[in-house]
């Protein structure tokens, strides 16, 4: 492996994927990419390039931004998937939520075939993702940290750390929980003031810079 990475692959280029690659691709690097249906144009006029099988996806990094734990396996483990094409000591960076027990999977067959894994599931929305302000709560070995940094930086606005293996996942999940709850939470209570017949925008002018706000 290099000191530096200039060659990216993503497989699966959807909701997630196609503005990761796109930031990919701002940011300066070769970006491959490839999707289970047709990669959308723009993605390609943008730089892209587009591959036909998962096998030519080779790269010196690989990320998986696929539905779940489930279609990541299949996509890596299919004949003709993307371990077979991999080199013993590429990086495999998996995005997709996966879920502690699926991450554990996952790990273990990188490790089973000499590739260096990172769990790195995001935290945010597309809006979020296009805008390169994803939260990234990482775990890997220490040696290959820096030479993921500089693409975790063009499609987040911060990278967490973590010691464990499947601890990324860990906390995005509870992560999400949370922003699930304060969403709730907002929705309950617009409601309420809409029953008392408030201007809605009235509580958002009230909260907005007090105390009571979250950024």
């Amino acid at each position: 492996m290099t000191c530096s990475v200039r060659t990216v692959a993503v497989l699966g280029a959807g909701t997630m994927g196609a503005p990761i690659a796109r930031n990919l691709l701002r940011a300066g690097f070769d970006v491959l990419v490839w999707n289970r249906t047709p990669v959308e144009a723009a993605l390609v006029a943008a730089g892209a390039h587009r591959v036909s099988s998962i096998a030519a996806s080779a790269a010196e990094v690989l990320i998986t931004v696929l539905a779940d734990g489930a279609a990541v396996e299949e996509v890596m483990t299919r004949p003709g998937g993307a371990l077979s094409a991999l080199a013993p000591g590429a990086i495999w960076i998996q995005m997709s939520t996966v879920g502690p027990e699926y991450c554990a999977r996952l790990a273990d067959l990188a490790i089973r075939n000499n590739i260096l894994f990172i769990d790195a599931p995001v935290v945010g929305g597309p809006g979020l993702a296009e805008a390169g302000e994803l939260l990234i709560p990482a775990s890997g070995v220490r040696p290959v940290r820096p030479l993921v940094e500089p693409i975790l930086r063009a499609l987040g606005q911060r990278t967490l750390w973590l010691e464990r293996i499947g601890d990324g996942s860990r906390l995005g999940i509870a992560l999400n929980n949370m922003l699930n709850l304060l969403v709730e939470g907002m929705a309950e209570t617009l409601t309420l003031s809409a029953a008392f017949n408030i201007d809605p925008q009235h509580l958002l002018n009230a909260v907005a810079g007090a105390p009571l706000a979250m950024d």
